[in-house]
């Protein structure tokens, strides 16, 4: 697991820990039955900016790991066959000798160079080789081996810092800064789904406060017309019940508006396809809780 994964799930799980208060709170979300905690669970897996967010680490780790590769060691191997061959020319000054020859020859060789954090530039190689022939009209065979090893060593040259060791330490500085802007994001989601979901329960007892009160004016008008019909009230009384009727469906449109806006802030806080919430039917499993979502 990447560090980022790792520092993610544990950030969840700490925030999981601290939610279980809400847990006696259930509400609706476009006819959607949800509790805190699931709503929290949904918005750490789908949220937009958080799946942003959740990037960084694994792109910070990856520069991470390029930075170390300076220390990576080289490796290269390399094998050839040669064959030469020359049938020789007459010399008349020397008639008897024909120096021809016909040889091949394999050849094959290693080398591993690389560079430590101490500053040890070190290079070791090796080659072998096998001829085979005839020269002179003789035949022979011959190997060959060789090896060499390279080692520097600087005392003082770049013994505080250099290049490779401080590209590595801000790698591991932006990973750092990347875990916490990570952690950051976490914990501003979940503010921010618990906010949107308090708000969305005090639009909701809202609604059914404003209707109770249209519900009561309305009574009360349905009240005072009997009343004025046998002359106990006055018409004027009737007028202000009225008056009051539309100001409480007024309230009721104002409560009801506020409540499908609450609905969308927080369906937007936790998924990442909006019309997936709005009307599809689809079945989703959380936490051993089947949510129709």
């Amino acid at each position: 697991m990447k560090i980022g994964r790792a520092s993610f799930f544990l950030a969840w799980l700490t925030v999981l820990a601290t939610t279980d208060r809400g847990q006696g709170q259930t509400i609706t979300v476009g006819h959607v039955p949800i509790t805190l905690r699931a709503a929290i669970e949904i918005s750490l897996l789908h949220n937009r900016a958080l799946q942003i967010e959740r990037i960084n680490p694994e792109l910070a780790q990856s520069e991470l790991s390029a930075a170390y590769g300076a220390y990576d060691p080289l490796l290269s191997a390399q094998g050839r066959r040669e064959h030469v061959s020359d049938s020789g020319a007459f010399d008349p000054a020397n008639p008897a000798v024909d120096k021809g020859f016909d040889t091949a020859s394999d050849i094959a060789g290693f080398g591993l160079s690389g560079l430590l954090p101490s500053g040890l530039i070190y290079n070791f190689n090796g080659n072998y080789g096998y001829s085979s022939g005839s020269r002179d009209f003789l035949n022979f065979d011959a190997y060959r081996v060789a090896g060499g090893a390279y080692l520097q060593q600087p005392l003082l040259k770049n013994f505080w810092i250099d290049n490779n060791r401080l590209t590595i330490l801000v790698a591991k500085n932006q990973l750092k800064y990347s875990e916490q802007g990570l952690r950051n994001q976490i914990i501003t989601t979940v503010t921010a789904v618990e906010n949107a979901y308090y708000e969305l329960i005090y639009a909701r007892e809202n609604v059914v406060v404003q209707q109770e009160a249209l519900t009561l004016a309305q009574t009360q008008l349905d009240q005072d017309k009997q009343r004025v019909q046998v002359g106990s009230l006055a018409p004027l009384d009737v007028k202000q019940d009225e008056a009051q009727v539309a100001q409480s469906r007024a309230n009721l449109i104002a409560a009801q508006n506020t409540l499908s806006i609450n609905q969308n802030t927080l369906k937007n806080l936790i998924t990442d396809s909006y019309s997936q919430w709005h009307d599809v039917d689809t079945t989703s499993v959380c936490q051993g809780v089947e949510y129709r979502i």
